[in-house]
């Protein structure tokens, strides 16, 4: 039976926009990714003049695989995406091994040149890995011969409310205790509330804290006025 000819995949992944500079297009086509740049005002009034196009060729600033701890690398589009959560996490399924069942999983991912988000929140997952104060970390997400992200452990859980305190604000504690750093951005959707506990994520901000007055305290003790926000 003859193979049918489907149709080509072309969609936007994500972007970047700048109404002042260059806007970036991350965009797939069939089973390759390319990235597309645009000035501002390039499809504006056609008295603006003709379309100039010119074909340029740079990589894109990187963290290296070798640069992160885990060794499990699995290709963007080797994921499976089951739900768009943010501009840059997604629910995904993989396959941890070619003969597993589908796993699912939350992938963030940052494809815009080197992260420096990106790179901390990996280093930050190494030293968490294990404790139990942040899901666990199942391996970087690759494209091409770069890091764009990583996945997580999907744990199950809802938001926390002020019933919660107590819970939170341990976690927390374990978190400067263990790291020596403030989370940098304590609000309620940074932690999942599960039977068993709280889990923290979101590290992205996170600091290092110089003196005895620092950030940290800030954070414990503004846990109760964000957690009674609705």
């Amino acid at each position: 039976m003859a193979t049918p000819n489907l149709p080509p995949e072309r969609k936007i992944l994500s972007k970047l926009i700048d109404v002042h500079g260059y806007s970036h297009y991350r965009l797939q086509i069939d089973t390759v990714i390319k990235y597309l740049s645009l000035k501002c005002g390039t499809f504006d009034e056609p008295t603006l003049g003709e379309l100039k196009v010119g074909f340029f060729c740079f990589c894109l600033p990187r963290v290296e695989p070798d640069e992160t701890w885990h060794e499990y690398n699995i290709p963007w589009l080797d994921l499976t995406h089951v739900e768009k959560l943010s501009e840059n996490t997604f629910e995904v399924t993989y396959l941890p091994k070619p003969t597993a069942k589908p796993r699912r999983a939350i992938a963030k991912f940052y494809p815009f040149g080197r992260d420096e988000n990106l790179y901390r929140q990996i280093q930050l997952y190494e030293e968490l890995q294990g404790t139990g104060i942040a899901p666990e970390y199942l391996g970087n997400i690759i494209e091409g011969a770069r890091v764009i992200g990583f996945h997580l452990e999907k744990v199950e859980g809802r938001e926390a409310s002020v019933e919660d305190l107590p819970a939170r604000r341990a976690v927390l504690q374990r978190f400067h205790k263990k790291l020596d750093r403030a989370h940098g951005d304590v609000h309620r959707r940074h932690s999942i509330v599960q039977k068993k506990g709280v889990k923290l994520i979101s590290f992205g901000k996170s600091e290092c804290c110089d003196g005895a007055k620092d950030q940290r305290a800030l954070e414990v003790s503004s846990l109760e006025g964000l957690l009674a926000v609705e």
